[in-house]
């Protein structure tokens, strides 16, 4: 029997990763800062996976348009220009989302 190397440790984090990537503000009763906190530690999470080799479509995806989706919060929070957003961004990977 073979096992696949796969960048998570254990389906636990799998799970983990997944509920904060979901958790929304609606669903679970959270306040709107806790649930964008929750999905920005899944976002890194992610981003720490797809540095260590072959990550499943959906959870890349899912992954980018959530950060997508933050980072477009944050632009209308602080009312900022894109310029100070990208100029802030952590990864390379953020600015693509932008186109």
């Amino acid at each position: 029997m073979s096992s696949k190397l796969m960048p998570w440790a254990c389906w636990g984090e799998w799970a983990d990763v997944a509920s904060s990537l979901n958790s929304t503000n609606r669903h679970q009763g959270m306040v709107a800062a806790k649930t964008r906190e929750l999905q920005a530690l899944g976002v890194d999470k992610v981003a720490a996976w797809r540095s260590r080799g072959r990550m499943p479509l959906a959870a890349d995806i899912t992954a980018a348009l959530v950060e997508a989706r933050l980072q477009d919060e944050q632009l209308v929070r602080h009312q900022g220009s894109m310029q100070q957003l990208f100029h802030e961004a952590a990864s390379d990977h953020a600015l693509r989302l932008a186109y």
